[in-house]
């Protein structure tokens, strides 16, 4: 198996975790903006009472907030009656779903449970009057009106939010529940459910040689680009290279014109041309000699011949 089969298929047994992941983005992505934010929007989303939103949430361990106070104890008519000189007004819900005031009088002279009380009984000693303190900060009568507090938490007087860890967790579990959903196949495609997207199908080796013959293709289409990038190259730089071929070419030729050049003048060289000059000389002297001496020959034997033809014969 060669190294780009061995890599293709490594690359097909990280594609259904990748798909995985990419799918939980898209889920998280879409639910983002639909995870609720209060007690209110749980039960609503889900269709249930406050009781059961609330008792749901912390069963799944989801945080809350403290409950936001429907009055205004701070400041103003809330503050005086209910006694609230240190101006706090965070919410404590108990066990039995009453809403009161985290910092509400508990203690009195070291004595647990002497604060309440004596508030209490302060509280008691207005009621003929309508009962409009809440020293103890729990509510009753026109003072819990005028505090706000003592109401149930399940009544929807108060807002209650979630924490941001409490939607994160939320959000989690919605993800983590439209998962549950999406269907893989051999490859790790996702091909049905909520998350599904564009899938493929096929064995394994069926991918493999698809895969074989794109790369095949888009490496014939690569080789191609590179051969006319080549042939474009060459046809632009070939003016530039015959340019400098014929001028190597001329600078070599005067350069062998310059050596000749001064060969010849050197003295040797004269000396040797002197010689030939004369060797030449003597050349045609010997051969002018020679052919003088060949005239006078066949002067001389033609006069010998014509000296005989004048003679006597005596008989």
């Amino acid at each position: 198996m060669s190294i780009e089969d061995q890599f293709f298929l490594a690359t097909l047994g990280n594609q259904k975790e990748t798909n995985l992941q990419s799918a939980k983005k898209k889920f998280k992505k879409r639910f983002a903006g639909e995870t609720p934010k209060t007690l209110q929007e749980y039960a609503d989303a889900n269709d249930l009472t406050l009781a059961q939103a609330r008792k749901e949430l912390i069963d799944k361990g989801v945080r809350l907030q403290n409950p936001t106070n429907f009055r205004n104890i701070k400041e103003g008519a809330g503050a005086f009656f209910t006694a609230n000189y240190d101006l706090e007004d965070q919410l404590e819900v108990l066990d039995s779903g009453k809403v009161v005031a985290k910092n509400r009088p508990k203690s009195l002279l070291g004595i647990p449970g002497l604060g309440r009380f004596a508030t209490g009984m302060l509280d008691l000693a207005t009621v003929p009057f309508g009962g409009l303190t809440d020293f103890d900060q729990q509510g009753g009568l026109l003072g819990g009106k005028i505090s706000g507090l003592g109401y149930n938490i399940n009544t929807g007087k108060y807002d209650v939010g979630i924490s941001k860890s409490g939607q994160k967790k939320l959000l989690t579990d919605k993800v983590n529940e439209a998962m549950e959903d999406v269907e893989f196949d051999p490859l790790g495609n996702i091909t049905g459910g909520t998350g599904s997207g564009s899938g493929s199908s096929g064995s394994v080796m069926d991918q493999l040689m698809k895969y074989k013959k794109e790369m095949s293709k888009f490496e014939r289409g690569e080789r191609k680009k590179d051969m006319l990038d080549t042939q474009l190259q060459y046809m632009a730089t070939e003016p530039i290279r015959q340019a400098f071929a014929n001028r190597a070419a001329e600078a070599a030729a005067q350069r062998g014109l310059r050596i000749r050049a001064a060969q010849e003048a050197m003295p040797s060289n004269i000396q040797n041309i002197m010689l030939s000059k004369q060797a030449q000389a003597a050349t045609a002297s010997s051969a002018e000699a020679e052919r003088a001496r060949a005239a006078a020959d066949q002067q001389d034997a033609a006069t010998r011949f014509a000296s005989l033809g004048m003679q006597r014969r005596f008989g």
